[in-house]
């Protein structure tokens, strides 16, 4: 048996299940260190409920639901509020469920509950909404006709049995969603009707507030949905047969892959459990794990496992294999594991150790995460994962997919354009891999030293956890730290040399709920480590080490692993790579041998801010490294240029576009002044070009810090505007926010004023929020004191100092800096 470290028993995860009044089921758990509140709702009816005649149909309701409910319209949407109280908002549409969810302040939280219900009990779908709305559905359709994981998806709807709703296109577009038949709008509200009321949806909150109270808020604003009746169910038809075993799948831009797909038949109560269980061994990086075996042999550069379908006891799961550098080899060695893994896995001992490690795993998540969580009432039995082990040995559950560049014809059907044709199957060698079982994550170890000590010396800031809003204790602890180098090199490969250097750290992480986030910039690497106050010093110890010890091999790997993230949907790109904006010149890493290099990696010191820890962790976390020191002040940066600046990163796909503002002075006035111009063009800007103007479904616009420099970050994603059209578009916004911006008053300011003091003071009240705060002012050159300065600015703003802000924003004063995915025109 296996003996892991319990959770704290103060610390209980287990939600309070009851039923309010009309029949609609919530979960209610109270975490009373918490700063923020979350709510889910889920809606037991996804793409495969909808009519056949209307593709896309429950999709384009979960859109429409945004615009608004009987109860609360325009500005006063779940939408805008949730922006202006400094919270997150979306959803999702899946097959068989549709989610509503957002995470707010504590103190939102009333708020918050009473816009979600309304809007999804009792929404007004005027149709020349729907109008505008469709338009956005379709340019979200067109992007993600160019994500490889969407095509990848549909093709294996395709290939499944003939009559399974997963072949049936889903996402929906202009042609599909008919909006001026009177037959679609009685569809559309029929459909609503049928599911969305008490006894098909099922509500979660998170909150540290007491259940109790939870449950009367619950109680208060569930009124307005449906009294539950009976919802009809039709059972899916069966996944298999394929209709081909092998295909060859045509994916612009990316690499030659293999994909293999399962179509598995588990147990409804246990299955999604138990495929988390399978994806977290498929994806172990451990010595003897398949990842492992697959890089050894120069088959693969990684693997990721996605469950595209989960319903009714059916589940399609699929592993892709990256750059596969032989598809036979490759699928050779996966079946030789899976194989592995049937005769030797022991089902009971895999369980235990996998929900010994979900319960730290659940203790490290977000409010968010958490509601969301708890909508699936999945739980894994050793029954279920005995079946899996044997299904996924069965040939006929399998259809293998090899994707590369070569030109394919087209398939027949509508939705999202697929190249593919049948293929034959591949003949496989005689492989055999070199397999363990993963073992005990190194976290869990019995505690002993942490780690060497490395031959590093860093400086140290130590800030208390905050008390939360209750005066509980916060169990989290969250770390910063920047890696800067004497030299400079490439941020693109630092990121690389990190992601590829960490990928085990990473997974050892993740497992217990620790979240680790990279970025870099030329001469520096910055990580953080969020997560269980007890388990971080054993985190940074695993960590640390890995990151400053990178090897030959993982030099050459970091090229590799940078040009999987190009991938990614084009403005994700630009974000990740948000430190070209200020490069003045590139750096030429590809005329450095491999030893200068390394040389250059190792000429660095360590630069670092926790927050949460005790004085016992904090000195087992400096007597890590070989000298620690206060942290020292960073030097003020150089001040931008005015004016327009231009900077192009290789992207395929839709127009992408970041355009950042940076701010002309860091005075405490003049950042009061731009963090109020975000909070009062952010709603305006999504509703100008995304509503409005519909160019596209990415657009946000919002105040952040890049490298060091603060001020406001416009974003685009468009299939109908090249880069310099979206900025022309982003130019004419601004100029009539000046005119708005004339009958800006006192009351008005001062609402602006009061919400963004209120998402400050919420943000110092968790370990996340107080160590972002202080780390940003560290990276800017800012004293601990800025913060307080620019919440007395805030309150003593008038409204000619922010028109005067707008103008010096409108002209460029402080610069325009772009980052797109094309050169702009001449």
């Amino acid at each position: 048996m296996l003996n892991l470290p319990a959770c704290t028993s103060d610390q209980r995860m287990e939600p309070v299940s009851r039923h309010l009044d009309n029949g609609l089921p919530v979960m209610l758990l109270s975490q009373p260190w918490l700063s923020h509140a979350a709510l889910c709702l889920r809606v037991n009816a996804g793409s495969h409920d909808e009519p056949l005649a209307y593709p896309g149909l429950a999709h384009f309701l979960e859109h429409l639901l945004f615009l608004g409910g009987e109860g609360f319209t325009a500005e006063q949407r779940l939408m805008p509020f949730v922006q202006a109280c400094g919270g997150h908002v979306n959803a999702t549409t899946q097959a068989r469920y549709s989610e509503y969810f957002c995470e707010v302040p504590a103190a939102s939280l009333d708020g918050a509950l009473a816009r979600l219900l309304d809007m999804v009990a009792q929404p007004i779908l005027a149709e020349v909404d729907q109008v505008r709305e469709r338009e956005v559905v379709h340019a979200e359709f067109m992007a993600r006709g160019q994500d490889a994981d969407t095509l990848l998806s549909a093709a294996l709807g395709q290939v499944l049995a003939d009559g399974h709703r997963s072949a049936v296109f889903q996402a929906g577009n202009r042609d599909s969603l008919p909006v001026a038949e009177v037959a679609f709008q009685q569809a559309l509200r029929a459909f609503h009707r049928a599911f969305y009321h008490a006894g098909n949806c099922q509500l979660s909150i998170v909150a540290p507030q007491p259940i109790e109270q939870l449950y009367a808020l619950a109680q208060r604003h569930g009124r307005v949905v449906a009294d539950a009746m009976a919802t009809p169910r039709v059972l899916p038809l069966p996944m298999l047969p394929w209709r081909t075993e092998h295909l060859r799948l045509n994916l612009p831009g990316a690499m030659d892959s293999l994909y293999l797909g399962f179509a598995l038949d588990l147990p409804e109560a246990s299955a999604v459990e138990t495929l988390a269980w399978l994806q977290s061994w498929l994806l172990d990086e451990s010595s003897g794990g398949l990842v492992a075996g697959l890089r050894e042999r120069g088959l693969a550069q990684g693997l990721q496992v996605q469950v595209p379908y989960c319903h009714g006891g059916q589940a399609l799961l699929l592993v892709s294999v990256c750059g596969a550098a032989s598809a036979p080899d490759c699928l050779a060695l996966l079946l030789d594991w899976l194989a592995f893994v049937n005769t030797h896995a022991d089902p009971a001992r895999c369980l235990e150790s996998y929900l010994q490690i979900q319960s730290h795993r659940l203790h490290g998540m977000t409010p968010l995460a958490l509601a969301r969580y708890w909508q699936e009432s999945s739980h894994a039995d050793t029954e279920t994962l005995s079946i899996l082990l044997q299904q996924l040995q069965e040939p006929l559950r399998r259809c293998t997919v090899t994707a590369d560049n070569d030109v394919l014809p087209g398939w027949p059907g509508a939705g999202f354009p697929l190249r593919m044709a049948c293929a034959p199957a591949l003949s496989l060698p005689a492989l055999r891999g070199y397999w363990q079982l993963p073992g005990l994550n190194p976290l869990l170890l019995p505690a002993q030293q942490l780690g060497a000590v490395l031959k590093v010396s860093a400086g140290f800031a130590w800030l208390p956890a905050p008390k939360a809003v209750t005066g509980q204790p916060v169990p989290m602890a969250v770390w910063h730290a920047r890696c800067c180098f004497t030299e400079p090199l490439e941020a693109e490969l630092l990121l690389g040399l990190a992601q590829v250097s960490l990928r085990e750290v990473r997974q050892h992480l993740a497992q217990l709920g620790i979240n680790l986030t990279l970025d870099a910039e030329a001469a520096s690497l910055s990580v953080c480590l969020q997560g269980s106050a007890s388990l971080l010093p054993r985190a940074i110890a695993l960590l640390m080490p890995a990151l400053l010890h990178a090897d030959a091999a993982h030099w050459r790997s970091a090229v590799e692993s940078a040009a999987l993230e190009r991938q990614a949907m084009p403005i994700r790109q630009l974000l990740a790579n948000c430190s070209e904006l200020f490069r003045r010149q590139p750096i030429d890493n590809v005329r450095l041998d491999l030893a200068t290099l390394q040389q250059r990696y190792r000429q660095v010191h360590v630069e670092a801010l926790g927050v949460g820890l005790d004085a016992c962790e904090q000195q087992q976390v400096e007597a890590l490294f070989s000298a620690a020191h206060p942290l020292p002040v960073s030097a003020g940066l150089p001040l931008v240029a005015s004016g327009q600046h231009w900077r192009t990163l290789a992207a395929e796909g839709e127009s992408a576009l970041l355009l950042f503002c940076p701010q002309p002075d860091d005075s405490a006035l003049t950042e009061a002044c731009w963090r109020v111009l975000g909070h009062l063009h952010q709603g305006a800007f999504y509703q100008r070009l995304r509503s409005e103007l519909q160019l596209g479904y990415a657009v946000f616009c919002s105040y952040r810090q890049i490298q060091g420099r603060r001020g406001l970050l416009f974003g685009v994603q468009s299939p109908s505007c090249n880069g310099a059209a979206i900025v022309e578009h982003i130019q004419a916004f601004l100029q009539a926010r000046n005119t708005c911006l004339l009958e800006l008053n006192h009351p008005a300011l001062a609402c602006a004023t009061d919400a963004l003091s209120r998402q400050w003071q919420v943000q110092s009240h968790s370990c996340e929020g107080l160590a972002e705060h202080a780390w940003q002012a560290h990276l800017a050159g800012l004293s601990a004191e800025h913060g307080d300065t620019v919440q007395l600015a805030l309150q003593q703003l008038d409204p000619d100092a922010v028109l005067q802000a707008q103008q010096a924003l409108s002209h460029a004063v402080g610069g325009w800096y772009v980052l797109s995915n094309q050169a702009p025109s001449r």
